[in-house]
């Protein structure tokens, strides 16, 4: 069986990148909402944009999410892969989760700054976001 996730060899973001992601999130409005603000989707600004696009040429789109709480088992609408890099992992026993009619077949615990690629055409969720924390990450649709 293929993983739907894998660690993969991009550069890691710089700190100052990632307090203009934490800039991002406070000065852009949220372009998605599910269940209670749950997961919230931020545009990035141009040094992000420019700083993946040297290894990842021509995403369709770079975005910075926000998941808080439980996000339900579902598969991305508009893309069916994504590459992202974890800021906050949303607490110590966080889990991104796979599914096949509604049973768990995959799981893993991401290590922060660190860049995967998921398949986010196969069910999935995260579970465990601790409820004072946030799961902060870059995402980037190839």
């Amino acid at each position: 069986m293929l993983s739907n996730f894998k660690y993969v060899h991009f550069p890691c973001l710089p700190e100052s990148l990632i307090l203009e992601t934490y800039e991002s999130i406070l000065k852009n409005p949220n372009h998605f909402s599910i269940q209670n603000n749950c997961y919230r989707l931020y545009d990035t600004n141009k040094n992000l944009k420019n700083f993946v696009e040297d290894f990842i040429p021509r995403p369709t789109a770079i975005s910075i999410h926000v998941i808080q709480g439980s996000l339900p088992i579902h598969v991305d609408i508009e893309r069916t892969e994504s590459y992202n890099y974890i800021i906050e992992t949303g607490g110590d026993n966080v889990m991104t989760c796979f599914y096949q009619d509604k049973i768990l077949i995959e799981q893993h615990k991401i290590e922060p700054r660190k860049w995967h690629w998921l398949n986010v055409s196969t069910a999935h969720n995260v579970r465990g976001i601790e409820k004072s924390k946030s799961r902060i990450a870059l995402t980037v649709t190839p």
